[in-house]
């Protein structure tokens, strides 16, 4: 404890942690100062020097001598033979006399050893022996009834500063003469017969057969009496029995239940002791939550009651449960069929098995979610609980099921999958279909198959107007034989005609010439002149072909392109032919073609002046010139025998 420097409300505190440790807190605050040592040890015995330094007066020490005191332990009473007498309830005959020892261990200092009668010292002598017992032998010389329960006392005490440790022996003592011992039931004489022992006791061995219910809370009194001069000695027993049950009763049967479908069920027993748990005036009340199943369908739930304390006390009731479900429904095809070799032709028939509760009312028969209807015609035969396909085809093919109803709801049973195996077919027909190709080019000719199973092989069949060819097959590939031939280019236009002409129209006809082995479509293209930029296109898929254009302004020269056009190209160009109609002027190239071309006996010009004939320079001898009207051509033509170079209308 150190104030240097500090308030006297904030000291320095110190303890040893090899003595005192936390065990020691000294208080400068009380008056006087203490030393306060908690969980006192014997080993803090000493003398203690108190040392108090002042700044401005000399050093002051007190010595103070510390005693540690170690009580005894509880005495322990023993009679002549060593025997405990503090567990021993053996009565002593009344006249004899009582040898009672009493030790006492530990103490320091060692403990004084005392006998008291009731509150009376009878004997304070004692022995310290040297293995730390304290011993103090009393010997009570012919005890009488006037001891009869008394209380014989032995005190160990080392100190008055701790209450003494202290061991109590009431005296039970046999009287003189020997009593008769008697059993009742309630206040009724059972058994009067009684045996007296050498050893001074008196003995009534009672056998009561067959105790029942009856007997319940009954009053057993066993009685000592050896004279008319005091109350006799009683004890009384109260009879605690376990009883069977007697009844057992389950209280909720219903007729029916439903499958998953929670019901509390009560049971009720009567007449068990001991009580179980919820029980009332010996009933016992216990609920079930029961949620049945399929699977317990028929069988019996049991309600047992038993009382564990007796064998062979159970009794039972059973409820034989009728479990209402839906339908459960299995469905599988014909045992002798081997669902992976059913091919085109095949009877196939199917077997649904139903368990329900109650019966079914409907039984329906499903291909792919679609419901089947009964048709012998159509070789579908709907029998019990079967279904036959007749002479199947790749349609039947896909999952089956049955469902099956009654008053619980619908069942449904698994999909059971029909493979129908077929020879193979084209997915899409495409006879006849033409595929064009010019000369070494490289097509490649598709088309899915549809079989079952999926494995095919294939050959290929190169069939033209000489001969037929097998092609080696290639591995993977699913074609169908398809009708292919060398193809190219379209041919040009012939015999175009200049149907119909007015000052601001065009109609020109022409003859298809050969496709080209592909499909084809007609192009007409007005160019003007002479930057030769296309102002007009008119294109058709009629046969034959023509060509109309309307609104065209007057006083534009335009050349005419017609051109065949399929999937390999547009036809050749030609050799060209102009042509000047009223209010201005057509350049028509025929490109090297026979045409049908219209003439007439004289050229008339509108709004124009010194237009000649020979608007455009023939490129051979064989060129032919014709003039036109204003407004009308001439039905004239030029045959197909003549070759038109070049042509001016």
């Amino acid at each position: 404890y150190d104030i240097r420097g500090r308030s006297v409300n904030q000291p320095k505190l110190w303890s040893s942690p090899t003595v005192f440790g936390n065990r020691a807190f000294f208080r400068g605050s009380a008056t006087p100062a203490v030393l306060m040592l908690d969980n006192v040890l014997a080993a803090d015995a000493g003398v203690y020097r108190c040392r108090v330094d002042f700044k401005n007066s000399p050093t002051r020490n007190l010595k103070v001598n510390f005693t540690v005191i170690i009580p005894p332990s509880r005495p322990t009473i023993y009679d002549g033979q060593r025997r405990d007498r503090t567990k021993l309830v053996e009565p002593y005959n009344e006249g004899s006399d009582v040898l009672l020892i009493c030790e006492v261990e530990g103490g320091k200092p060692r403990p004084r050893v005392t006998w008291y009668l009731e509150n009376v010292v009878i004997d304070d002598s004692f022995e310290q022996r040297t293995n730390g017992v304290t011993v103090n032998t009393l010997t009570f010389p012919n005890v009488g009834r006037q001891h009869l329960n008394a209380r014989l006392v032995c005190q160990a005490s080392n100190t008055n500063l701790a209450p003494p440790e202290t061991k109590v022996l009431i005296l039970d003592i046999n009287r003189k003469p020997r009593p008769r011992v008697t059993w009742y039931l309630e206040n009724v004489v059972i058994d009067d017969s009684f045996e007296q022992r050498t050893n001074g006791v008196t003995v009534n061995t009672l056998t009561f057969p067959n105790v029942g219910r009856q007997h319940l809370n009954a009053r057993l009194v066993c009685q000592a009496s050896n004279t008319n001069l005091a109350p006799p000695e009683t004890k009384v027993l109260i009879l605690d029995i376990n009883l069977k049950p007697i009844t057992v009763n389950i209280l909720t049967k219903e007729k029916q239940v439903s499958a998953d479908k929670r019901y509390e069920v009560e049971c009720k027993t009567t007449g068990s002791r001991p009580e179980a748990y919820f029980s009332e005036n010996n009933e016992t009340l216990s609920v079930l939550t029961l949620v049945p199943g399929v699977e317990d369908d028929g069988k019996y739930l049991t309600c047992r009651a038993e009382n564990k304390h007796i064998q062979e006390s159970a009794i039972e009731e059973k409820w034989r449960l009728n479990v209402h479900y839906v339908p459960v429904v299995d469905l599988r095809m014909g045992s002798n069929l081997n669902p992976d070799e059913i091919k085109e032709g095949d009877d196939v028939y199917f077997e649904c098995t139903v368990k329900a509760n109650p019966k079914t009312h409907r039984l329906v028969w499903f291909h792919d979610n679609t419901e089947i209807q009964h048709n012998e015609a159509l070789g579908i035969i709907l029998s019990a609980q079967s279904l036959v396909l007749q002479s199947v085809t790749r349609a039947a093919a896909g999952d089956y099921t049955c469902m099956a109803a009654n008053s619980e709801g619908k069942g449904t049973s698994n999909p059971v999958s029909l493979l129908v195996r077929y020879a193979p077919v084209c997915a899409e027909r495409r006879d006849g279909e033409l595929f064009g190709a010019l000369k070494h080019e490289t097509v490649s000719l598709h088309c899915s198959v549809d079989a079952s199973p999926a494995l095919v092989s294939f050959h290929w069949t190169f069939n033209n107007s000489g001969e037929q060819v097998e092609i080696p097959p290639r591995h993977g590939v699913r074609d169908s034989r398809v009708l292919w031939r060398e193809c190219g280019r379209p041919f040009h236009l012939q015999n175009c005609t200049v149907a119909n002409q007015s000052i601001d129209s065009l109609y020109v006809e022409c003859v298809e010439n050969f496709d080209g082995g592909l499909p084809q479509t007609f192009l007409m293209e007005l160019l003007e002149l002479p930057s030769l930029i296309v102002r007009y296109n008119v294109s058709t898929n009629r046969t034959p072909p023509y060509f109309e254009i309307r609104g065209l302004p007057p006083g534009v020269s335009y050349r005419i392109d017609l051109y065949a056009v399929n999937a390999k190209g547009r036809s050749d160009p030609g050799e060209d032919v102009r042509s000047e109609p009223d209010g201005g002027a057509y350049y028509t190239d025929f490109k090297k073609k026979d045409y049908r071309i219209p003439l007439t006996s004289s050229y008339h010009s509108l709004g124009r002046v010194n237009k000649g004939v020979n608007a455009c320079s023939p490129s051979s001898t064989s060129g032919v010139t014709s003039s036109l009207t204003a407004h009308r051509l001439r039905p004239e033509v030029v045959t197909t025998s003549h070759r038109v170079q070049e042509s001016c209308i």
